[in-house]
């Protein structure tokens, strides 16, 4: 909140406390918002199940984020997202929440989820990142790239995804709270994106003797002595048979008591 001196010349006894309480009311910040759809930095979002908005020091706070794993948002969008970015404030998932984001499109004739990341709460204060993928895009494999101030530090093997109808593909487990998330559609293919850039929610800071500033140490399930130090990790298919448009985007989350707040949203 942002309070000014107030100014208030010889005021009537019992006038001058409601009219100081006007002013720092006038004076704060905020614009709570009682409505299930809102224009957020220039993105049309319509609240998901029984989700609430509230914007607060141009931020949007996403609220009341129960156990159906349908509470969230929705963009309202009617031309195909080329790109698509989140930015939060650190989501904090404790164990057996989830949070993340979910891509629409048409596939096989119906409209599916194509992709997912999700950020699922596991034990020891820790986040186990997941990606989904539908198998109506005839992607053969896919590998994860880990970036640390944007270089590449770590590039996993090609993950064969074996023609499950949903398959999912673990990235690891991190220390700190997701940041964002992305979509970017690159060519022939499309990426999923998640990041800890400048995470403020590092729980386990210091864990086996390292640090991680900015970012998150994040143990993957490749063989690796040490977690990886990163900031963003990426989700790329070697290849997509079926790339359709993508018609729909959501964030959603369960079990989330903090909910999720938005810091920017940039839709293409």
């Amino acid at each position: 909140m942002r309070y000014g001196p107030p100014r208030v010349p010889l005021p009537l006894p019992g006038i001058a406390p409601l009219f100081v309480l006007l002013l720092l009311l006038a004076s704060c910040d905020t614009e709570a918002v009682n409505t299930n759809e809102v224009t957020f930095n220039g993105v049309r979002l319509r609240a998901r199940g029984d989700a609430r908005f509230e914007l607060r020091n141009g931020r949007l706070r996403v609220t009341n984020i129960g156990g159906s794993g349908q509470d969230g948002l929705d963009v309202i969008r009617t031309a195909p997202v080329l790109r698509g970015d989140f930015r939060t404030v650190a989501v904090d998932v404790p164990e057996g929440s989830r949070w993340g984001m979910t891509l629409g499109g048409l596939a096989g004739g119906a409209m599916v989820d194509l992709m997912s990341v999700w950020h699922d709460g596991r034990a020891r204060e820790r986040d186990e990142v997941l990606f989904e993928f539908n198998d109506g895009l005839g992607i053969p494999s896919v590998y994860l790239e880990y970036y640390l101030a944007d270089s590449l530090v770590f590039r996993s093997p090609e993950i064969p995804l074996n023609g499950a109808r949903r398959a999912a593909v673990s990235g690891g487990e991190s220390n700190a709270g997701p940041q964002s998330v992305h979509v970017v559609r690159d060519g022939g293919v499309i990426i999923i994106v998640t990041d800890y850039q400048g995470s403020s929610l590092d729980r386990t800071d210091g864990v086996d003797g390292m640090g991680c500033p900015n970012g998150a140490l994040i143990f993957t399930p490749f063989g690796l002595p040490d977690p990886v130090c990163t900031d963003l990790v990426r989700a790329v298919p070697t290849a997509m048979q079926v790339a359709p448009p993508v018609s729909g985007l959501r964030l959603t989350g369960r079990d989330l008591p903090n909910g999720f707040e938005l810091t920017d949203a940039s839709v293409e």
